[in-house]
């Protein structure tokens, strides 16, 4: 992605020969990304006078003309908030989903699920008119970024690196488990997740990055697919233990591939948390009777979702009492110890 340094003398002023232009070359030409392009076009306040005048320099020099069309849609009021999940919902997010429908409806607003972030699904809802987006646990692209940011849409999510802010302190959650472990001696760690975007995979990616760059014998392995379920968690998880120098810690995305890779211990004849440890995320009510009881984070999922709508209607609309709880510090993960998380065995650091 392109970043937002400044413009390098060459680019400056490139001339646009022919056809229309597109606000991917606006992007090119100022040496941003889509998104800032598109944001610093429709509000330069949103990202700073001085970038702002950039872009629009660019934009005049090469011919391109924002979509008035979008404009126009901006100003309906639809009432209406698209709320953008992953494709497989677990425990968390039907909390979530139920939480957000329930504080939107208090205020006269509608909701339009979309499983996926799939271009049809979204496409749809810009159709629909929606004056929000509520992302729970799925993220938009760059391009359709860049067009809701267009259509002035606004958008609030989870996860601390989201670019509009995120609504759940999930890093500092992870930051514990990445200490915790290390503090037990873990020096060789699993990572596996199902959605490789998402703002937990980031956030526990980040957190075991930190502890191996910390200690010069560590090691990281990571795998990440859509497909990843129970079944994938616990073959993967096998492989794993079959290999020379197996991890002696492995965190999952979320509660059901921990359980999958306890049942993959299980199969692989070791013992956990004598040979390995394994962490999950979620919390979720099956985590407390497994074999043995799972290691966990726990994600506070009804606040982090009235935090979204907080967030949303701030924006949407306006009021003290919205702004200062939308400003107030997202929740916090917390780690919960269980059964399935000890010391790292003799020789496994």
């Amino acid at each position: 992605m392109p970043s937002d340094s400044p413009l390098p003398p060459r680019t400056a002023h490139r001339p646009r020969k022919r056809g229309v232009a597109t606000l991917r070359e606006v992007a090119a030409g100022a040496g941003v990304s889509i998104a800032t392009a598109s944001r610093a076009l429709a509000d330069p306040r949103r990202v700073g006078l001085e970038l702002g005048d950039r872009v629009a320099r660019v934009a005049a020099q090469i011919g391109y003309v924002r979509n008035g069309a979008a404009g126009a849609l901006a100003s309906s009021r639809s009432r209406l908030v698209g709320i953008l999940m992953p494709r497989t919902l677990d425990e968390g997010h039907a909390a979530m989903l139920a939480s957000v429908e329930a504080s939107l409806g208090v205020v006269g607003y509608g909701s339009l699920v979309v499983l996926g972030p799939t271009t049809e699904g979204f496409r749809r809802m810009l159709s629909a008119g929606v004056e929000g987006l509520a992302l729970l646990g799925a993220e938009l692209s760059e391009e359709a970024l860049a067009q809701a940011i267009e259509r002035r849409v606004s958008i609030a999510g989870l996860g601390a690196g989201a670019s509009w802010g995120g609504e759940l302190d999930i890093g500092r959650g992870m930051a514990r488990v990445g200490a915790y472990l290390a503090g037990l001696g873990h020096r060789r760690f699993a990572l596996m997740g199902s959605q490789e975007r998402s703002g937990v995979w980031c956030d526990c990616t980040r957190a075991l990055e930190s502890v191996v760059a910390e200690h010069s014998n560590a090691t990281l392995l990571q795998a990440s697919a859509p497909s990843f379920d129970f079944d994938g968690a616990a073959m993967r998880v096998r492989e794993w233990l079959r290999q020379p120098t197996p991890p002696t810690a492995i965190v999952c995305g979320d509660d059901v591939l921990a359980a999958g890779a306890l049942r993959g211990c299980a199969h692989a004849g070791v013992a956990v948390p004598t040979h390995v440890s394994v962490v999950g995320v979620g919390d979720f009510a099956a985590s407390r009777y497994t074999e043995p009881g799972l290691t966990t984070v726990r994600l506070p999922w009804a606040s982090a979702a009235q935090k979204v709508v907080a967030r949303l209607l701030s924006e949407l609309s306006p009021s003290e009492e919205l702004a200062a709880f939308a400003k107030a510090p997202s929740p916090v993960a917390r780690l919960v110890l269980r059964a399935s998380s000890g010391a790292a065995p003799t020789g496994g650091s």
